[in-house]
């Protein structure tokens, strides 16, 4: 099963709150260069890994991005047909993405959504390592696809146990398991190499 890692009170305090980070965060990630978003760099590495988005079956179909922050694809969503939304606690990452998609934003967690809202595609990048409860994030992650929607995510593994932002860590064993448990299609998953301390696991389900 997927695994959380009991950590010391130091290690704990270490721990960044997601709704204090600025810009520099982002700069840190690399996400943003100077004042300009990289955006080529990040899409190109999950499409490689997954694919193309699928086109949106229909006209305005919509899309969500949990934990958006400052996205690097929601222009490649929203390329694809969709309507895009975005959720982030940060209220600097708001309001950068608001700048770019206007009306797109809502500010939170995923309680922030209508609860009878389903989804034609969800990204979640580098979101459930940080959550309390990650295969239950999975499971409403799921339950709010539409029928032949689509679930993306992306998890760094478990090769980096200690790092003190991350609450879960994951095998590719483990993430599929999950995301089967939540009664979702495991179309394709890939792990990459993306930065030394750890490797990235790229999933790519579908909702029967």
């Amino acid at each position: 099963m997927l695994r959380s890692v009991s950590k010391c009170e130091g290690h704990r305090a270490e721990a960044r709150d997601p709704a204090t980070l600025d810009l520099w965060y982002y700069r840190e990630l690399g996400v943003i260069q100077g004042s300009t978003l990289r955006v080529r760099r990040y899409v190109g590495q999950l499409f490689e890994a997954l694919g193309s988005f699928p086109p949106a079956h229909r006209p305005g179909a919509s899309a969500l991005e949990v934990g958006c922050g400052i996205s690097p694809y929601a222009g490649a969503i929203d390329a694809a047909g969709y309507r895009y939304r975005g959720l982030d606690p940060s209220p600097h990452a708001v309001t950068w993405m608001e700048r770019l998609w206007p009306g797109c934003m809502a500010c939170g967690t995923l309680e922030a959504v209508n609860p009878g809202k389903r989804f034609a595609l969800i990204l979640a990048a580098h979101v459930l390592e940080h959550v309390e409860d990650a295969p239950g994030a999975i499971r409403k992650l799921a339950g709010m696809l539409e029928p032949g929607g689509e679930l993306w995510l992306i998890v760094p593994d478990d090769s980096d146990p200690v790092n003190p932002d991350h609450k879960w860590f994951f095998t590719e064993a483990t993430l599929r398991a999950a995301v089967v448990g939540a009664r979702l299609f495991v179309s394709r998953i890939s792990v990459r190499k993306i930065i030394e301390r750890e490797n990235f696991i790229y999933l790519r389900a579908v909702r029967p």
